[in-house]
């Protein structure tokens, strides 16, 4: 076992990002205690053999956190979630407010409740882009940029963030939230660069909504995953409660992804453009200096995401 192996409870450990974050927490020598409502999800079968992976099945909203209390856990990677928006503004449909509400904000009091029993070390929390809401034409958004959020599903990120900073502001438990915008994989079955890609992979026509000027910062989960390990392995130099504005080094136009997906797919699509009111209508640039700076990580262009994605998708 690594020497600053740690005990680590992973929520929404079946899901994409969970599942990924799992497999390389384990890698590293940690020991995982993943809770996920599916069983096992999208955890692979050398994941789940895993002698140093304990599962637990069960849906957050519903959980009781007493069952964990046997666990000398140091610390919590919250990513449970509900109400995910994609960069063109579409949602979840059929999610109920009470469902997000539930699973983002109560399910975030469960574990800050558990991370003061335990006294646990700290409380990493997947929040969102979508606590910042629409911001000025040309505004590049920082740690410092205040949250407006315009939607319910980043009003509960938000929410969830604020109970982390007030609640554990009394305890020896550090608060770090980090807000992702589109996190794309080859696993992602939805979102903006999975849907161009696919009608690029059929030479299908990319639907765009307006004319495309918006700017975008997804971040290739690799990268993501990176910058929840590099938490983790800095902790001690964190303050008790951080901010993270997490993205790829750069941005770029709905309408320039949708290019640069069709030149690395050889795809003969053409970009079809619609006159449809487009909720999402502003620009997401997002300063992620503070990553390097305090974490000693340099995340990748979305070109470079883009390619290793595409790399994926094809092997």
């Amino acid at each position: 076992m690594m020497k600053n192996a740690k005990t680590l409870l992973v929520t929404g450990a079946t899901g994409v990002l969970g599942s990924t974050l799992v497999e390389h927490l384990l890698r590293e020598g940690h020991s995982v205690i993943a809770i996920g409502r599916k069983k096992y999800g999208l955890l692979s079968d050398s994941v789940v053999n895993d002698n140093n992976l304990v599962f637990v099945q069960n849906d957050l909203i519903d959980f009781d956190i007493n069952v964990l209390m046997d666990y000398q856990i140091d610390g919590i990677l919250h990513l449970a979630n509900r109400g995910f928006v994609d960069g063109q503004g579409n949602n979840n449909k059929g999610i109920g407010h009470d469902e997000i509400f539930n699973v983002n904000v109560r399910s975030t009091r469960k574990l800050i409740e558990l991370a003061e029993l335990q006294e646990i070390k700290f409380l990493i929390f997947a929040s969102s882009i979508s606590v910042f809401g629409k911001q000025p034409a040309d505004s590049v958004i920082s740690e410092l940029t205040c949250p407006t959020p315009s939607d319910y599903y980043g009003l509960t990120k938000y929410y969830s963030e604020r109970l982390i900073e007030i609640e554990l502001a009394e305890t020896d438990t550090k608060g770090i939230v980090l807000r992702f915008p589109l996190i794309f994989s080859k696993e992602h079955l939805g979102g903006l660069v999975y849907t161009f890609y696919k009608l690029a992979d059929n030479n299908e026509p990319i639907v765009i909504f307006g004319k495309g000027n918006a700017y975008r910062c997804p971040i290739y989960i690799n990268d993501a995953i990176s910058i929840m390990l590099k938490n983790i392995e800095y902790v001690d130099d964190l303050n008790s409660y951080e901010i993270f504005a997490c993205g790829s080094s750069d941005s770029m136009k709905i309408l320039d992804i949708a290019k640069e997906i069709i030149c690395l797919t050889n795809s003969k699509s053409e970009i079809k453009f619609v006159d449809k009111p487009f909720s999402l209508d502003w620009d997401m640039k997002i300063n992620v200096s503070k990553i390097y700076k305090k974490l000693k990580f340099d995340p990748m262009s979305i070109n470079e995401g883009l390619k290793l994605y595409i790399n994926d998708l094809n092997n």
